[in-house]
């Protein structure tokens, strides 16, 4: 599979080839006049058969002006076990503005399909 060159970047960098991408959209959802609902759920699971990529990603619809300039999603790095993984410095890895906007960055070149690349 191709990456999307617009997914280059801290959280998807190690994708390649190789590397097997499942998304999953809460209750099978899908965008109403394309826009998705205020309390969707996104979640990416990256993998390779090597085992040298395991990694996902989350990003949630919040609403209410959460984040305006990214259509109000809020972004997730996810630990193997489903917890909000952390940085370094055990900072939590979620947020509008996640890793100084590189989620925001990135989803902006899919704006037009409320910054999702898939579905």
């Amino acid at each position: 599979m191709q990456q999307d060159p617009a997914l280059e970047g801290i959280a998807h960098s190690r994708n390649d080839e190789t590397v097997v991408p499942n998304v999953y959209f809460k209750d099978g959802q899908a965008p109403i006049i394309g826009i998705y609902p205020v309390g969707i759920i996104i979640v990416k699971h990256s993998n390779n058969p090597e085992g040298t990529m395991d990694e996902r990603s989350a990003m949630v619809k919040r609403g209410n002006n959460f984040n305006p300039e990214g259509g109000d999603w809020e972004w997730f790095m996810l630990a193997p076990d489903g917890k909000i993984a952390k940085n370094e410095n055990a900072i939590a890895m979620r947020g509008a503005n996640l890793m100084n906007g590189m989620c925001l960055q990135r989803h902006t070149a899919a704006k037009a399909k409320d910054y999702i690349f898939s579905k």
